[in-house]
């Protein structure tokens, strides 16, 4: 069971590599998050709908059903319109982040390759859910 103060981020992630590396970054954070990764955007909308959670990260490039598509659904409910949401992807069209912000999403931000990079990226995305948290 998470320590009451953790809070709860669902990532919408499929590369199992990417999966343990945001692991990897998250071990000295403090207070640590609750990650619960779903490997598309279908899952991710059953997940929400069971249990919302404080922050969502999407992919946009996800089998079944993208991060695009996903993000449209989530603002497209009433009850999960305000879910706060991040876009953490590789090779993002500069159009789709365009639709992601006109969405509303918090950030976008670029998967870097270099794992120091990743690092830093991922402690900026968990940032967000710690400012969504106490707003």
């Amino acid at each position: 069971m998470a320590p009451k103060d953790a809070f709860n981020i669902l990532w919408a992630e499929d590369d199992l590599q990417d999966q343990q590396l945001v692991r990897a970054a998250l071990e000295d954070v403090r207070p640590a998050p609750r990650i619960t990764f779903v490997e598309d955007g279908v899952a991710l909308l059953e997940a929400v709908g069971r249990r919302p959670p404080e922050l969502v990260v999407l992919d946009l490039k996800m089998p079944r059903m993208g991060g695009l598509e996903t993000l449209r659904r989530l603002r497209g409910e009433p009850a999960t319109r305000h879910v706060p949401v991040v876009i953490f992807s590789s090779g993002s069209l500069p159009d789709e982040v365009a639709q992601c912000r006109k969405l509303g999403v918090l950030d976008t931000v670029q998967k870097p390759i270099e794992f120091g990079a990743f690092v830093g990226a991922v402690q900026r995305i968990v940032s967000h859910a710690l400012v969504a948290r106490n707003a």
